[in-house]
């Protein structure tokens, strides 16, 4: 920071270090059922819809769009993982899923195909790290963030193994049945492992829910930068209250957690502790 011009009120090296990223990618297909989002995107129901939401809060309009699921991968998925990142997984707790599945759907694009079916796989607990930092003293210049993606060798081989679910998901017996024609992402070009990280690279996209870069803890040596009452360590006054403290990212969507912790640190500074 000094090179830049800031003069370092405390030198707290886990700053900016440690971020963690969910990510997720998918496997589509055509179906043959209707969906909400067929049914939104049809210009003769539009109207009728609407005014089903504005008078009752029901219909399409009233649905959240899509339907989540957790799952700890099985042992037939675990198979194919080095010796590194079954030791990795097995040192989560027993309850914590590894993958989150979303799924979802989109406007058909006719020739019977209603409805394009999505189903997504998340890595909720990322082993892979990357880095926020600075190009210069002007808050006019943008951060320089390095995600991370994909560095660490056990997600690679979680995602490969989350993507090798999806597909399996698509050929079960229930899914298969409303299923029509090919697949439609990635294709069935895409079949080796070396194919499938390939398009999950230049595919996956971010739930936004980065977190870890002000990591809270006791040891500001070990990469802490925040206490429990979420205050920086040897700076006055300052607190960080967003998922920039969670020391690592949570096996789900950090919202509910994020508002308690604004609730406690909110009592907190109302209690002068």
């Amino acid at each position: 920071m000094e090179a830049k011009g800031i003069t370092v009120v405390a030198d707290l090296p886990g700053v900016g270090q440690n971020l963690q990223d969910p990510i997720f990618f998918s496997v589509q297909s055509g179906v043959i059922s209707p969906s909400s989002a067929s049914i939104m995107a049809d210009p003769l129901q539009q109207a009728t819809i609407l005014k089903q939401y504005l008078r009752s809060q029901a219909g399409p309009y009233s649905s959240a769009g899509g339907y989540i699921a957790f799952e700890k991968l099985p042992g037939s998925a675990r198979q194919g993982f080095s010796n590194r990142t079954a030791s990795l997984l097995s040192s989560l707790p027993d309850d914590w899923p590894e993958i989150e599945y979303l799924a979802g759907s989109f406007p058909g694009t006719g020739g019977g195909v209603t409805t394009i079916g999505d189903i997504s796989a998340a890595i909720l607990t990322p082993f892979s790290r990357g880095h926020v930092t600075i190009s210069s003293a002007s808050m006019a210049d943008p951060p320089v963030v390095d995600m991370g993606w994909l560095t660490d060798l056990a997600d690679v081989e979680v995602a490969i193994a989350a993507f090798k679910r999806l597909r399996a998901a698509w050929a079960s017996a229930s899914v298969a049945a409303v299923k029509v024609g090919p697949e439609v992402t990635p294709g069935a070009a895409v079949q080796s492992d070396a194919d499938i990280l390939d398009y999950i690279r230049a595919n996956a996209i971010q739930i936004w829910h980065a977190c870890s870069t002000n990591a809270m803890g006791t040891d500001p040596a070990a990469g802490a930068v925040v206490d429990w009452k979420a205050k920086v360590f040897d700076v006055g006054g300052l607190r960080v209250v967003d998922a920039s403290v969670l020391p690592f990212a949570l096996p789900g969507h950090p919202q509910a957690t994020i508002y308690a912790l604004a609730e406690k640190i909110a009592a907190s500074i109302i209690r002068g502790d």
